[in-house]
């Protein structure tokens, strides 16, 4: 994954979760072993160190759930961009290519043919034509004819009836 940019608040809650936690447990041990005269018994004193300790890590553990929940989306967004970057390249390098030749615009790319044959790992592709739309290709496969649209996160297989309104079959 793309991971170009860091978030900041990602890393200023892991290290409050990181500080809440070893504070938490800090004070749960002072307050256990130290002799506190508005508590009488050790069984209490003891209980209620544990129970600041236990809180201590419940509140960093949360503050460390919320930076993993922002690093993830972080890094969903920098995934994002990037693809967004590189099909922006591929389209204009794609209309340079029209413009300089014309008669080779039916050449399937290596990073489509591997997009599509990856796709289809366990069937032979046989063939891969470029159709007039955009990131659509007319993909043979065991000696059948299916369509398939590039340009998300995965390749998707066009339904006949879909292929048939675009004019595609």
């Amino acid at each position: 994954m793309v991971d170009d940019k860091k978030n900041s608040i990602a890393l200023a809650l892991t290290t409050l979760g990181i500080l809440a936690i070893v504070i938490g447990i800090i004070l749960g041990i002072s307050s256990s072993i130290s002799n506190d005269p508005y508590i009488e018994g050790e069984l209490v004193q003891s209980s209620f160190g544990w129970g600041i300790a236990i809180n201590g890590i419940i509140v960093g553990i949360l503050f460390l759930g919320f930076a993993e929940i922002i690093k993830l989306l972080q890094g969903i967004y920098n995934q994002q961009r990037y693809q967004n970057g590189l099909y922006e390249q591929l389209s204009t390098d794609r209309k340079e290519s029209s413009n300089s030749r014309d008669a080779s615009s039916d050449i399937v790319s290596d990073q489509e043919r591997h997009e599509i044959t990856e796709y289809f790992h366990a069937d032979k592709v046989e063939e891969i034509k470029r159709t007039s739309q955009e990131d659509i290709y007319l993909v043979t496969v065991n000696q059948q004819k299916v369509v398939v649209e590039l340009g998300g996160f995965k390749p998707v297989v066009i339904p006949e009836e879909k292929a048939k309104e675009l004019g595609i079959l």
